[in-house]
């Protein structure tokens, strides 16, 4: 999955660039980030355009919350083996 900083940033892989295309009115930001580093784009979001940073956090922890409660195939069968194991001891 790919991250939501992305929203605000245009990796360009022939010049290894990542420019800022966030506008605030009529002003798009002109920095430059050499490579994909999210932690360098993230704290330029942070420290410039902190109303996109705080939406990028939200969006975040929800996906972060909806991962920990996924139903996996190990998940299930973790769940099937404590409920046969309880139904031997009961027997």
């Amino acid at each position: 999955m790919q991250s939501d900083v992305w929203r605000y940033f245009k990796y360009d892989a022939v010049t290894n660039r990542s420019p800022c295309v966030t506008t605030k009115g009529e002003n798009t930001c002109d920095n430059l980030f050499s490579g994909k580093k999210l932690t360098n784009l993230k704290n330029h979001l942070q420290s410039r355009y902190a109303e996109e940073y705080a939406s990028c956090q939200k969006r975040g922890t929800t996906l972060k919350l909806k991962k920990r409660g996924a139903v996996t195939a190990t998940s299930i069968y973790h769940d099937l083996t404590l409920k046969q194991n309880s139904e031997c001891v009961g027997a």
